[in-house]
């Protein structure tokens, strides 16, 4: 039985079951730079996303749900890294790019990979001859959470955390900022068995940089990962390599966490799928900033059309305490009333809406809400009142 896309990208994740906890694995490139700031990336949230991507969250597909077979098969028996990618692939990745427009994929980094010794765990692109351009890039990490590693780099303040005895801790973060800067890519991730975290890089104030950064001389851990001679070579036959390229310098990275299980709202599944369609509807070059997700949403209701053209006669449309039945309204009785899109919170509890200033209103009570006919109306206050379809 075919459900929508949002219910689709709000099933739940296999249970993880890690038998084996060992210390995290960290690798390390001299090529990596410091993270210079971090912020909560706020916007990219359940209500913003909903709302910017409705009409491709309300279309229907067919279950694709992988997670019983997981954990049926012990795909969810996890002791190492490369089982928990086996996991993530074949009940996160392969369903969330099942649904994506047939142009566009995440999957392997492979599939994406330009540059030798820049091999990110997994990339989404758009379908083409030969690799595909990245427009976003991740990493898998098991073991390991990001609140330990924001501590690392905001307890700081002005200063460096070049010092701090916790520094691998950040490692994984300065990685996927590598991958961003190499790729010309502003949306990156890290996954682990414990939550998703995107991020969204920004380019410095003033980003051409007159000379590099002081050489990283912290050694290595012994457990660098080392690209074999043979798989360099490799490489280089499959791609074209520009030498001219230019790692680009990243001033500032955005995050936002999601729970492995998060099963409502906004979860692994949904974030994955609206970053990658972020990437390839609004672009995903870096820049020093970008337009807020809310200016995006606010765009996308001004291209819709209106319900209830004014050229055209209208039905009356009853007020609070009497309903009246068919002839046609007047301008001035259609005046009372303006036109708007009404959206479920996050925990379908209540509403979220544009008033008739275009600021948005959110977890505005149901109660507040009359249905009449085939529409809701919002008759508090002065006139024009709220009219909107019933939400999905």
């Amino acid at each position: 039985m075919a459900e929508t896309l949002l219910s689709y990208l709000t099933t739940r994740n296999p249970s993880v079951l890690a038998f084996a906890r060992p210390a995290p694995s960290f690798t390390f490139n001299d090529e990596w730079d410091p993270i210079d700031g971090i912020r909560e990336w706020t916007d990219f949230n359940y209500n913003t996303l909903q709302l910017l991507f409705r009409d491709e969250l309300s279309r229907h597909v067919s279950p694709f749900d992988t997670t019983r077979s997981c954990e049926n098969g012990g795909y969810n028996k996890i002791f190492d890294e490369r089982g928990l990618s086996d996991l993530i692939c074949m009940s996160i990745m392969g369903p969330v790019s099942a649904v994506l427009p047939s142009d566009s994929f995440i999957t392997s980094g492979g599939r994406v990979t330009q540059h030798p010794g820049c091999v990110p765990d997994w990339g989404a692109g758009k379908d083409g001859v030969g690799r595909s351009k990245a427009i976003v890039l991740g990493d898998t990490k098991f073991n390991w959470t990001s609140t330990n590693a924001f501590n690392v780099i905001q307890s700081v303040g002005n200063r460096s955390y070049e010092d701090s005895p916790s520094i691998d801790l950040v490692r994984p973060i300065e990685q996927v900022q590598y991958y961003g800067a190499v790729y010309k890519c502003r949306y990156v991730y890290i996954i682990s068995d414990q939550e998703l975290v995107v991020m969204r890089l920004h380019l410095p104030p003033s980003h051409v940089r007159t000379s590099p950064r002081p050489q990283r001389t912290r050694p290595p851990p012994s457990h660098q990962r080392v690209t074999s001679s043979s798989t360099i070579s490799k490489q280089l036959t499959d791609m074209s390599i520009d030498e001219s390229w230019f790692k680009a310098s990243i001033g500032l990275v955005e995050y936002k966490k999601i729970p492995w299980s998060a099963t409502s709202g906004l979860t692994i599944k949904m974030a994955l799928y609206c970053l990658v369609r972020l990437a390839d509807k609004y672009g995903n070059d870096l820049k020093t900033d970008y337009p807020s997700l809310a200016s995006e949403v606010s765009s996308v209701t001004q291209r819709l059309p209106s319900t209830m053209p004014s050229s055209q006669p209208r039905n009356p449309i009853p007020t609070a305490s009497t309903v009246v039945s068919t002839p046609q309204m007047s301008n001035e009785s259609a005046a009372k009333y303006y036109n708007t899109t009404v959206v479920f919170n996050q925990a379908r509890t209540a509403y979220s809406y544009k008033d008739n200033n275009g600021q948005w209103v959110f977890d505005d009570s149901k109660s507040n809400w009359k249905v009449i006919g085939d529409k809701i109306y919002k008759f508090q206050g002065a006139p024009p009142y709220a009219c909107s379809a019933p939400p999905r």
